[in-house]
């Protein structure tokens, strides 16, 4: 299952500005001006880049909204179950499967007038292909504009007390998200009643979604202890927390205004969902397959006899030969039995005086070019003949 940042997803513009954008931008990147006068070679090149120009963009375009667009079987299941909820899959799939069509239909028609224009003959022919091709690809861009604009973003849910059919899409989507939720659960219920629902109406919601928090540590945290607490509710009310307490729910009475019990909500959430982590990977086959390839080994004793360890007799006097020397420098002792590169490979002085002779000719050239700038005139002789002779004189020209 690959990670997924839909947040990098381009905007999907509509057909008209597709087109408006490609088209105008094709204009300004390709040269506008021919005349009938040139060579046909050059007229067929001419509008044949344009028409390549223009399919690439498109072709570029369109593979991007096609990469960018996630593919439901490569995202987590709660985002593909979110985009089912948002967008129907099937139509998701069909917008998708659209643009790719039309991205090799534009990449054909291009290939096909591309084909025709090496054998137009004259600049009206070549135009009038240019212009069919160019056309051609609008045309299929104009058919996609229900797939286009059928791409659009997600906003942010919140749930009422409603039965699972008759929730609309805002609610479906935290009905998505608490159902791939993997943290704590905090369900705060408003004690105090002012928040314009009743307890009874709240327990019922609770109700309703608890199914969602199956397998997830919960916290049902009693809000606004500041007004009223659970001790001065009615006796039927009480009866409701010491039923939640009964199922194994912990109830937590906070206030947000005094702060009271905030502190102990977060670190029994944490606590919660820590040790709920733990169970979960001791419960799975992982912990299994690394305890089997554990192994400790206790060795037994054969008798009763004392056994020494035994050094050899060169490893021994090492061992004190380097205790009785001095102590060199680390980085001393490395660089000094490290041969300087400019000997290494040499051997003796006399070899070394010759190396050095043989690149400082090879040096000589280098030092002239590098002198040299691109605009000098460079002149080989030092003093050419046809400079430096002066104006030749009536005479033989044997010497010519």
């Amino acid at each position: 299952m690959a990670l997924y940042n839909f947040k990098k997803i381009t905007v999907v513009p509509s057909a008209k500005d597709f087109i408006d954008l490609t088209l105008s931008k094709t204009q300004r990147k390709t040269p506008t001006v021919i005349h009938k006068h040139y060579q046909i070679h050059r007229i067929r090149h001419f509008y044949m880049r344009k028409v390549k120009y223009t399919q690439q963009n498109y072709h570029d375009r369109l593979t991007q909204i096609l990469t960018d667009f996630p593919k439901l079987d490569d995202i987590h299941p709660f985002y593909a179950d979110l985009m089912n909820v948002l967008y129907d899959k099937d139509h998701y799939k069909l917008a998708l499967g659209q643009i790719n069509i039309a991205k090799n239909l534009i990449d054909n028609v291009a290939k096909d007038y591309v084909r025709l224009m090496k054998y137009g003959d004259s600049l009206y022919r070549c135009k009038q292909l240019k212009r069919a091709a160019l056309g051609r690809m609008c045309t299929i861009i104009k058919r996609q504009k229900q797939s286009l604009e059928y791409l659009e973003q997600v906003d942010t849910p919140g749930i009422l007390d409603h039965p699972l059919e008759d929730r609309n899409t805002i609610e479906m989507q935290a009905i998505t998200a608490l159902a791939h939720l993997r943290a704590a659960v905090l369900y705060v219920m408003d004690v105090s009643e002012q928040c314009g629902h009743s307890l009874e109406e709240q327990v019922e919601l609770f109700r309703n979604i608890k199914p969602l928090f199956a397998n997830k540590p919960l916290i049902i945290v009693a809000n606004k202890c500041d007004v009223k607490r659970i001790a001065e509710l009615p006796e039927e009310s009480q009866k409701i927390f010491e039923s939640f307490e009964a199922e194994g729910f912990s109830v937590i009475e906070t206030s947000t205004l005094t702060e009271e019990g905030v502190i102990q909500v977060k670190t029994e959430a944490c606590d919660r969902l820590l040790a709920h982590r733990v169970d979960t990977k001791m419960k799975g086959n992982k912990v299994n397959e690394v305890l089997n390839r554990l192994h400790l080994a206790m060795p037994t004793k054969r008798d009763n006899k004392a056994h020494y360890v035994r050094r050899s007799r060169s490893v021994t006097r090492k061992r004190k030969r380097d205790e009785s020397e001095t102590p060199k420098s680390v980085a001393r002792s490395r660089s000094s039995s490290r041969t300087p590169r400019d000997v290494s490979g040499l051997r003796d002085e006399k070899m070394v005086k010759k190396v050095k002779t043989m690149a400082k000719k090879a040096q000589k050239k280098m030092n002239r070019l590098g002198r040299k700038g691109e605009s000098d005139r460079h002149i080989f002789d030092l003093k050419p003949k046809h400079l430096l002779a002066g104006k030749r004189k009536s005479g033989k020209t044997q010497r010519r």
